[in-house]
């Protein structure tokens, strides 16, 4: 399996982490950019209605992204007139 896969493979498990936490699914964004970074997005609001700790999930995260063995950053963003806060996960 090459890089591309795993990263595939990990942005998955990273997105059924999510629905585990109880994130609406209809809400998770999986992008891949011409770099070859991939994100996972899902904006704030979904995690506040979720009741989600985020502290907590981050180290979820990053537990899974270590069994891919992927160095993982988190980003947030202060949204705009097209999108609210969000929280962003790179691969």
């Amino acid at each position: 399996m090459n890089r591309a896969q795993m990263k595939s493979c990990c942005a998955a498990a990273i997105r059924q982490l999510f629905k585990y936490e109880g994130i609406e699914s209809a809400l998770i964004f999986n992008n891949i950019y011409y770099t070859g970074t991939r994100t996972i997005k899902v904006y704030q609001v979904s995690l506040k209605r979720s009741d989600v700790d985020v502290p907590k999930l981050k180290d979820r995260i990053m537990d899974v992204a270590e069994a891919f063995n992927f160095d993982v950053k988190f980003k947030t963003t202060p949204g705009n007139m097209w999108g609210g806060p969000a929280f962003i996960v790179k691969l």
